[in-house]
């Protein structure tokens, strides 16, 4: 069974149906076939992802779509090593340096000067360069198959859609650019300027502020706003009408009201009450993810059981339990900060707020989130017991 979200996605500038001076302004820029490097920034699971697969796609043609994963082993010359997934095709590579830590700076480097030394294969060969690869009998004979499969490949192309491809640089897409290190983004900024001949950059994060002005400066920005209710709204009936279901208007809004506006949490949550039942009703629970119960549980558990050491350990063996599943530490503050919001006096909320937001900013300072969401917990226990005692 297919995932609706991949399943549904926009796979042409002409599906997409939010933002549509967006969508103009992008076709724009592929129409010059030499784009600046891009950095595309907005809230998560508006669609940040899609328009750039929709432009490479427009860049390139459907073969952009043949993408095959991968591990990377890295072994640096000073010593270490590190090891990442990276999704590529035959004209892009798409990475998350972020995910090795503090080795992100070499990573970039590393893999931006491997890319940087090759041309996508559609890109124009010359005789000389193919004569070092190959006898000159092998390239007339390949040459010769070739006409003889013109006229076939040009019936094969209208067919799909696909464009005569000169273009000479390959595209390296970088996630969550905002979680780089400073290093690794001032090596970024030096590198892109090294090899813009040859491979274009399109940076994709959340928080733009987190991104060094050089580097911000160096590239086209590219807001991505997410949708509004009824744009995701309209979104899920599409779906459910592609589906070929029916769903009751109140229970998509409950599942809108639910999805903090991110289109792909929004789509998953439908395909999963599908799955937990169908018909839909209109009073039908809409299932969170496991995760966001986990940390209103916790919640609970810091407000409601004593405020001790003995809780306090039970708790980071809780904050474990989410950092092992993959769970961002500034998703666990921002969702945890607003289940204690729900449970405090309107008159610790400033100060609850502070807290989070200074202990936040400490763990992008460091490399163990852990010690800097467990001083956040103990720092508003002490407030709030003092706060307790204080009215009572």
């Amino acid at each position: 069974m297919s995932l609706w979200i991949d399943k549904y996605r926009p796979k042409t500038f002409e599906d997409l149906t939010i933002h549509p001076k967006l969508t103009k302004r992008l076709k724009k820029i592929s129409t010059t076939k030499d784009i600046p490097h891009l950095l595309f920034y907005g809230p998560s699971g508006s669609g940040k992802k899609t328009r750039i697969l929709c432009l490479l796609r427009d860049l390139y043609g459907p073969d952009v779509d043949h993408v095959h994963s991968s591990r990377k082993d890295y072994k640096f010359k000073s010593g270490g090593t590190a090891e990442l997934s990276i999704l590529s095709s035959s004209y892009h590579i798409e990475l998350n340096p972020s995910d090795v830590g503090v080795k992100d700076r070499k990573v970039i480097q590393e893999t931006l000067k491997e890319i940087a030394q090759t041309t996508p294969i559609s890109s124009y060969t010359s005789l000389k360069d193919m004569m070092k690869k190959g006898t000159k009998k092998n390239f007339f004979q390949k040459q010769k198959k070739d006409e003889n499969k013109k006229e076939k490949e040009k019936e094969k192309e209208n067919e799909k859609g696909k464009k005569t491809n000169k273009i000479g640089y390959r595209v390296v897409i970088l996630n969550e650019v905002d979680l780089l290190t400073r290093e690794a983004q001032q090596a970024l900024r030096r590198t892109m300027e090294k090899y813009t001949k040859t491979c274009r950059l399109i940076l994709v994060c959340v928080n733009v502020s987190a991104i060094i002005e050089p580097l911000r400066s160096r590239c086209l920005l590219i807001r991505v706003p997410a949708p509004n209710k009824n744009e995701v709204q309209t979104l899920l009936e599409g779906v459910v009408k592609r589906q070929k279901l029916t769903a009751p208007t109140l229970f998509l809004k409950k599942i809108v009201n639910n999805s903090d506006l991110n289109i792909r949490r929004a789509i998953l949550m439908l395909q999963s009450a599908k799955i937990d039942q169908y018909p839909f009703k209109e009073h039908q629970f809409v299932p969170l993810p496991d995760w966001q119960i986990y940390i209103a549980d916790l919640a609970r558990s810091i407000v409601e059981e004593p405020q001790s050491p003995k809780q306090l350990l039970v708790i980071r063996n809780k904050l474990y339990e989410l950092i092992t599943h993959c769970i961002p530490t500034d998703v666990i503050f921002s969702v945890l900060l607003q289940e204690l919001l729900l449970k405090v006096d309107t008159g610790l909320q400033k100060e609850t707020i502070s807290l989070a937001a200074y202990y936040e900013h400490k763990s992008k300072l460091g490399s163990k989130p852990i010690i800097h969401l467990e001083a956040f917990i103990s720092h508003f226990m002490v407030i709030f017991k003092k706060f307790l005692t204080d009215f009572y």
